[in-house]
């Protein structure tokens, strides 16, 4: 009923209003982080509420909006500060008054000459400052071009520096947002990046590209992918997908530590990022913990049954291509998989579920005729995904690591092998090292599905060598190791 809100608001007594601003304050102290962030049921309350509602509000509710408030901040996501609304809500807390709700200035969205004007001056101006101050020893950053919203590599990580040092300050740095103030984002970000202790991130990230950390600084890259499947980074560089030498020095100078996933492939990673393996540490992968919690699995499996009743009763066929050649040639991404005769042959006992990479920007339109056999679920966290699938078709990702974990077949449909190995080569000979029969059409693949030879020898060794731990709690033993003073 939150969109109805404002009305209720305004047809209310003061007396109703406390006791819904009240209860909505215990309900709010009791959710879990995972409810919070994932439904970004926070941003729909101070929205509706605070927002929308606020000049309805009697002044005998003010207190109780502003315990609300508080509460509100309290529990919001590290990446919420440059929101206009949110600066709103913190505004509040330090005045402990309700007068900032008045203000409803709309977000300060920079013309392109003016954010490159406030980028260069934060950069230079503002970062060059904060390193001459003291480190903030207390303060944490998450950062990422890719994301708008703490993920599942960042929420565990998050929550176990909560957990485990709730004297930390944790700040995220996302993909930047319409409804974030653009110049507080750029200043804060400079500011707080020269002076922050503990930086984490997970992909290549340009802000770093032309800057030096300071000295007492750790940069922690948790890297997006495990294992180590095509070559990336320095390991990369002459075949057609790489950029340059001092391109890639640029984008990984400034780690101090880089977790993996096995011991195994600190040599892999020393030469990609040019790191001495002392600086490697095997600990695992933070949003693996997906895939090893069976409470966790359940409660998802169940969710989208619910929610897509087109998965009751089948197995589900995930199809997971990675992305080929630049930004351009992705948006003209073309599934090569013939859905029409694996709907033909394979209808009655499963439906196809197709998982693009994030880089693909090209958006899947299931054709009518397939709706009934085919679900898209680019838009979904992948270890989820993964959860619900009984049998896997990728071609070249690294998401064969993840899902090797849980012990299900595998199909590499790589029709364009020789042309992608020109591309970006792998670490190992491809036919050798997969852990699952290789096809290059959809009739190879609808033959091995119906006659159930997908599981190879392979799969269950290939998993042991890929991961030191066959746990959940590779973010412990990170803050662990970073936070150990």
């Amino acid at each position: 009923h939150l969109e109805n809100l404002p009305k209720i608001f305004e047809e209310s007594d003061e007396k109703f209003q406390i006791n819904y601003l009240e209860k909505l304050t215990e309900l709010i102290a009791k959710l879990p982080d995972e409810v919070i962030f994932e439904l970004d049921a926070l941003d729909y309350l101070v929205q509706n509420i605070l927002n929308d509602s606020f000049e309805w509000i009697k002044y005998e509710a003010y207190p109780a909006c502003l315990t609300l408030a508080e509460i509100l901040s309290h529990r919001a996501a590290p990446n919420k500060f440059t929101d206009t609304k949110w600066l709103r809500i913190e505004k509040c807390v330090r005045k402990g008054s309700v007068n900032p709700l008045r203000n409803k200035k709309n977000p300060t969205v920079l013309t392109p000459i003016k954010k490159k004007f406030v980028s260069f001056f934060s950069r230079k101006v503002v970062f060059t400052l904060a390193k001459l101050l003291p480190v903030a020893k207390d303060n944490v950053l998450l950062v990422s071009n890719k994301i708008s919203d703490l993920d599942a590599t960042f929420m565990p990580i998050y929550q176990t520096i909560k957990q485990k040092h709730p004297e930390k300050s944790v700040r995220a740095y996302m993909k930047m947002r319409p409804e974030d103030n653009h110049a507080m984002y750029y200043l804060t970000y400079f500011w707080n990046l020269g002076r922050a202790k503990y930086v984490f991130l997970d992909d290549y990230y340009y802000q770093l590209y032309s800057i030096r950390m300071r000295k007492e600084a750790e940069v922690i890259q948790l890297w997006h992918a495990a294992g180590a499947f095509k070559r990336f980074g320095h390991s990369s560089l002459g075949f057609k997908d790489s950029i340059s030498l001092d391109f890639e020095t640029r984008a990984h100078q400034n780690y101090t530590t880089s977790v993996i996933s096995s011991s195994d492939l600190k040599p892999i990673y020393a030469e990609a990022f040019h790191m001495d393996e002392t600086k490697i540490e095997a600990f695992g992968l933070p949003r693996l913990w997906k895939l090893f919690d069976q409470d966790y699995k359940e409660f998802r499996l169940d969710y989208f049954q619910k929610m897509y009743p087109l998965l009751k009763g089948k197995k589900v066929i995930t199809y997971a291509p990675t992305f080929r050649g630049n930004s351009e040639e992705r948006k003209a991404f073309q599934l090569e998989l013939n859905l029409r005769k694996m709907k033909e042959e394979l209808g009655q006992e499963y439906v196809v579920v197709i998982k693009l990479h994030p880089l693909v920007s090209v958006e899947t339109q299931v054709p009518e005729d397939l709706a009934d056999f085919v679900l898209d679920f680019s838009g979904i966290e992948m270890n989820d995904v993964l959860i619900v699938t009984d049998i896997l078709i990728t071609d070249y990702s690294s998401v064969i690591y993840d899902y090797s974990i849980l012990n299900r077949p595998i199909i590499f449909y790589a029709y364009d092998l020789e042309a992608y190995s020109l591309e970006r080569n792998f670490y190992h000979d491809y036919l050798d090292f997969v852990p699952g029969p290789v096809v290059a059409t959809t009739e190879e693949a609808i033959k091995l599905i119906q006659t159930n030879q997908m599981i190879t020898g392979k799969l269950q060794d290939f998993a042991e060598k890929a991961f030191e731990y066959h746990d959940g709690d590779a973010a412990a033993r990170i803050i662990d190791y970073v936070m150990q003073d």
